[in-house]
């Protein structure tokens, strides 16, 4: 492939074209500074249009040259009749071997080789090119790069998990979006996620409510939006909240045995713990001790438990 080195006009690029984009970092401080003391030493990579140029490498580099108060900058073009498979190979490649890509580039990656080749054939040409070759993997993720902004973020920034994320966005228009705006903020783990989610969506099932108002205009949105609890405070109290809605009998079952329990005081190092969901009449008593002694001490504390009316009321 030949390059003719030229120096170009800001004016005369399209930046706002980004159909060869693959980063996903937006922030061009780092190159500013490095550009102020060594210069530009990779030269961006454009292509010849009608209209002017396009990029195809570099995006970052000429957002940084702009930024630093440069007028042009000097890039290798492309003529206008270059192949356009032959360009999505130089943005993949002068990406993917230069740095190792996060799954969203990746995503976008896999989506451009789309539109040259089969399912079946895209790990042979994303082997080559760098990228990962491993036909679940790559059907898992090449839809990745079409969501949302906020589900996006997420993704990147470990908050949501590709899992979660692939369930959001098959979600009712909308939805996807305020769970995932929710995650970011809260970051609670997978487990959390997932109980919120599913609360959520059989709520909405149940009562034929829309999910995007469950969450938007009840009282998950007032418990998101308060100063007065911190992010774990909050997770908690979004998730009973779905949960005694979802449950309303087993929710009032455990909080009657929840403030049962407290009345006992059973105390440090004892646990009475119910049925699963309360059904079944077993119920199970931790003790933690490290000697006899202590032992003892809870043997005495337990006798005391047994002659108490409240647990009576717990195990009838």
């Amino acid at each position: 492939m030949e390059f003719n080195e030229k120096i170009v006009e800001f004016s005369c690029i399209n930046i706002k074209d980004s159909a060869y984009r693959i980063t996903t970092e937006k922030c061009v401080t780092d190159l500013i500074r490095s550009i102020k003391i060594t210069g530009l030493i990779n030269l961006p990579i454009l292509v010849e249009n009608n209209s002017g140029f396009s990029v195809v490498s570099g995006f970052r580099r000429i957002e940084a040259c702009r930024r630093s108060g440069w007028l042009s900058v000097k890039s290798r073009v492309l003529e206008q009749d270059t192949d356009l498979q032959a360009l999505i190979y130089i943005a993949i490649t002068e990406n993917a071997m230069a740095r190792e890509l996060n799954i969203i580039e990746i995503s976008r990656c896999l989506n451009m080789l789309s539109e040259f080749y089969k399912d079946n054939e895209l790990g042979e040409v994303a082997s080559k090119l760098g990228l990962p070759e491993n036909p679940a993997y790559i059907k898992k993720v090449k839809r990745l790069c079409s969501f949302s902004e906020p589900l996006q973020e997420g993704i990147l920034s470990n908050c949501i998990s590709v899992r979660i994320a692939l369930e959001l966005a098959d979600l009712p228009y909308g939805a996807g979006d305020i769970f995932a705006v929710l995650f970011n903020r809260l970051k609670p783990g997978l487990n959390k996620q997932k109980e919120i989610l599913t609360f959520a969506k059989e709520i909405s099932l149940r009562d034929n409510i829309c999910l995007r108002d469950l969450i938007e205009k009840e009282r998950p949105h007032d418990i998101l939006m308060s100063d007065e609890f911190d992010n774990r405070r909050k997770i908690e109290l979004i998730r009973n909240y779905l949960k005694k809605r979802r449950f309303p009998v087993l929710s009032d079952a455990e909080n009657r045995f929840k403030n049962l329990v407290k009345k006992l005081e059973f105390g440090a190092g004892m646990q009475l713990v119910p049925p699963a969901d309360f059904e079944g009449r077993n119920y199970r008593l931790n003790l933690c001790f490290k000697n006899l002694e202590e032992l003892e001490s809870l043997k005495a504390r337990l006798e005391s438990i047994m002659i108490n009316p409240g647990l009576k009321s717990i195990l009838n």
